[in-house]
């Protein structure tokens, strides 16, 4: 066998493909639906907006970003609130996403998300916080 790099999404798929096939035997069966909100100023140009997709009943939040002169204006309890409006529909139970601690675990946290783990040192000198929001009521 050659354990070598690739630039293929063929290639990529196929991983996935393995993976998920994996999983489905052990799992209700499940595919991971991307999604992207978008959050745009009175003239339309993107500010900001989250990235992620549900699967197993769950919605990951790769990325949720405001530009700078947007945040603290409670753009991002509405963009926060939307995603978990876009999860609700999708009939999860959950959130769960990270964030580093010069982010905003804090922020987070206000909007009642836990942390369950933490990577010291991600990177260097600072800290990758796991958290996660229950949607259903069940305690974390």
């Amino acid at each position: 066998m050659i354990i070598g790099p690739t630039t293929s999404t063929d290639d990529a798929r196929r991983i996935t493909d393995i993976l998920v096939s994996h999983n489905n035997l052990h799992t209700p069966a499940t595919t991971r639906e991307p999604f992207c909100l978008v959050v745009r100023d009175e003239s339309a140009v993107i500010v900001g907006g989250a990235i992620g997709w549900t699967a197993h009943r769950w919605c990951y939040v790769d990325i949720l970003a405001l530009v700078p002169e947007a945040r603290g204006s409670g753009e991002g309890a509405r963009l926060l609130a939307a995603v978990e409006d876009l999860a609700r529909s999708r009939d999860c139970i959950g959130v769960y996403l990270f964030s580093y601690s010069f982010q905003a675990p804090g922020f987070y946290e206000r909007h009642g998300f836990t942390a369950f783990g933490q990577v010291p040192d991600l990177p260097p000198g600072h800290v990758q916080v796991w958290l996660s929001k229950r949607l259903d009521g069940n305690a974390p």
